[in-house]
């Protein structure tokens, strides 16, 4: 077996993570933590020096993380319907948060942090509040 081995990242927090994402007990509240290290994630410079910088879908990472038990380039172009070199970025994006997450869903006081869902206010929504002010 020659060249490099696939970088695998075994998905042990998936199960504590779609509890945490879909088991909610009131239907508008919200694991803000979830989003917020995951938006944080996506929007780091995955293109270089590039003058537009597009963010990675964080509903694409959140898939990742709900139906993948192992996260790697091919799986993620299996899961996604990326090419590969997108598919790399996807990769070594949810390899990122991993840690952050892991820590997060090991923490009871972070788990029970829930906001209402109608405090998440998106980009477009703030732009046109003024909040860029």
């Amino acid at each position: 077996m020659r060249g490099r081995k696939p970088n695998v990242l075994v998905n042990d927090i998936r199960q504590e993570f779609c509890e945490e994402w879909f088991g909610r007990d009131e239907p508008n509240v919200w694991p803000l933590w979830i989003d917020d290290i995951v938006s944080g994630i996506a929007r780091l410079d995955w293109y270089g020096e590039r003058e537009q910088q597009i963010p990675l879908s964080t509903y694409s990472i959140i898939q990742c993380f709900i139906h993948l038990d192992e996260i790697s380039t091919q799986t993620v172009m299996e899961l996604l319907g990326l090419k590969e070199r997108m598919a790399r970025k996807y990769a070594s994006a949810c390899r990122l948060a991993y840690p952050f997450l892991k820590r997060s869903l090991a923490s009871e006081q972070i788990k029970n942090t829930r906001y209402p869902q109608t405090s998440i206010v998106s980009y477009e929504h703030g732009i046109k509040l003024g909040y860029d002010k």
